[in-house]
Formats: C-alpha cells, structure tokens, sequence
C-alpha cells in the first residue's frame, strides 16, 4: 500500500512539474508573440510613414501655374484639380465651390459599377425586356429578348453612358434595392454630400421626384476609391469604343462620350475618368490622368458649358518641376 502512494505521490509531482513547464512555456510563448506582433506593427507603421514622406515629396514638385485670364474663362460652377500620390497622399492645386451640391449626370454610372461589382458575378446573364429598355433617353443598343452577361453591360454603361444597359444592370437586384446600395456605398465611402435617386443620373420627369447629387469634394474621394480597389473601371472608362456583344456572340460597336481619350493634345496619359451631361446638370466630367510613377492628376468639373475645354484648361496649368 506504501508503495502505492509513494507511486501516485511521484506521478502527481511530475505532473505538477510538467504543468507548471507548460504553464512557464505558453506565458514566454505568448509574451514573444505579443512582442513580435508589437514589432510588426512598428515596421509597419514605419513603413507607411516612409511611404507617406515620399508621396509628399513627390507632390510638392507638381505645381499649378495660377492664371487669371484661365480661370475667369473657366464656366464650370464647381471644379477641382487635385494631384493624387502614394498612400492616397492629395495635393488640391485648383478649386471652385467645391461644397457646392450639384447634379452629376452619368457620373452615377460609376457607383453603378461599384454596386454591381460588389453584389453581382460579372458572368451573371441578364435577359433584356421592355420593362427596362427602350425608355427615357434610350440609345435602343440593347436589344430586347437578347441575354447579356453583367460585365457586357457594365462596359456599355461605362463607355457609352448606355441607360438601358444601368437600368438593365439594377434589375438583378432590383431597382429600388440596387439604389439603396448606391446609398449606402456612398455613406461607406464618406460621400457624405452624395445621393442617388436613380441608377442612370438623368434629370427626373417629376421634380419632387429629386436628382443624383454630389461634390467635386467627394467626386475626388470616389475616384480616389476606384483608383485603389477597383481599377479595372477605370480600365473600361479609358476604352475609346467597345464591341457590344451579347451571350451569342451578337456585336454592336459603341463609342466612348469622353471626347479626351482621342485628343493627342493633352500632355498626360489617361487613365478613365466619367462623362455626365443633363439639362440640369449641364456637362460634367471626371478626368484621370497619369503625372509620373503613381502620381496621378484628378480632374472633375460639374455644371460646365463645355467640360472637355474646361478640363484641358484646369489641366494645362499643372506643371512638374524636376
């Protein structure tokens, strides 16, 4: 019996030993996990501090050449030019009424996509009816009865500004839910001035109806947003036409409303950028274009005459200094 306990007493020590070891292990373990994660959030931080300090060099030598005669030729209401750095580093070199509340056309084709891209395959098929096609403003590219994959109709929407192809879009969420969406990707982004009332951006029939509103404050940080975490929409926007095609391979060539993209006069490359014009809104346009090395030039003028002229005006005053 004696030996028995003598046994037990031993096992029970080892245990006691090899727990407290454990015990010892897992704290050391845990405090060099903590210290490590500490580490990397240092580096991290540094890094991005580094990142910072280098994107704002990088834009103190992008100036913009004030002109006096240029500006008062300028018939935009509200305009903006802001050069765009690394680390979303911003440099505001021209503004206009940049709180100023606006209609902003076709630029709501822009969270269109976003909304569609967040919430739809862009192979999903889409059967074209006259419930959605054919109405206000139509350019009768899409056809009825004829299917479409989202991204097909994505494009179009982009390129041509096509409204049957965003009101196509919408319907595989249905519309008011789609637009519902517009309005809480706008509140995500912090688009605090931003409303949609519709997904193609024209003037309503009915005024207490009301209109897509924005400003050329928030315009920047949509574009900025896209630039960052969906560039591919930019991609689209900087096609000058497109082959619509639907799912049998059907083709109807359209042509981009953004005059720019064929204008060899402009000193920077183009990376898209969102057409707009209403009888309310007048003519809108979001130009982007590429300064150097990701450092890129964010145009956006709203309630113009003519936007290319003002946006080729605002953009010929940016100058690099080496």
């Amino acid at each position: 019996m004696p030996s028995d306990i003598s046994k037990k007493e031993k096992i029970l020590a080892l245990l006691t030993v090899f727990g407290l070891f454990s015990a010892v292990g897992l704290l050391l373990f845990a405090i060099s996990y903590n210290n490590k994660v500490k580490t990397d959030i240092l580096n991290i931080k540094a890094k991005h501090n580094q990142s910072v300090i280098t994107a704002t060099k990088k834009l103190e030598a992008v100036q913009y050449n004030q002109s006096t005669s240029t500006e008062s030729a300028l018939t935009a209401k509200s305009y903006i030019t802001v050069a765009v750095g690394g680390e979303n580093v911003k440099k505001i070199l021209a503004e206009k009424n940049p709180n100023q509340l606006l209609p902003i056309a076709s630029i709501t084709k822009l969270v269109v996509a976003l909304v569609a891209l967040d919430n739809l395959d862009p192979e999903t098929k889409i059967t074209a009816t006259l419930d959605y096609i054919g109405k206000e403003e139509s350019a009768f590219v899409v056809e009825t009865d004829r299917t479409y994959t989202v991204m097909e109709l994505l494009s179009n929407a982009l390129v041509s500004s096509d409204n049957d192809s965003a009101r196509l879009l919408a319907s595989a969420l249905g519309e008011n839910n789609f637009i519902s969406k517009m309005n809480a990707k706008a509140v995500e982004l912090g688009l605090n001035k931003t409303h949609y009332v519709n997904v193609t951006g024209l003037d309503p029939l009915d005024q207490a109806q009301g209109i897509n509103v924005s400003t050329v404050t928030d315009l920047v940080n949509l574009v900025i947003y896209i630039m960052r975490n969906k560039p591919g929409i930019f991609d689209i926007t900087a096609k000058t036409e497109y082959n619509f095609c639907d799912t049998l391979n059907y083709c109807k060539p359209v042509l981009s409303t953004d005059k720019l993209l064929v204008d060899t006069s402009l000193p920077y490359r183009i990376i898209g950028g969102k057409t707009g014009s209403t009888d309310l809104a007048q003519k809108n346009l979001i130009l982007v274009t590429e300064l150097t090395a990701d450092l890129f030039l964010v145009n956006v003028v709203l309630g113009s005459s003519d936007n290319f002229i003002d946006t080729k005006a605002l953009i010929s005053q940016v100058i690099i200094n080496n």
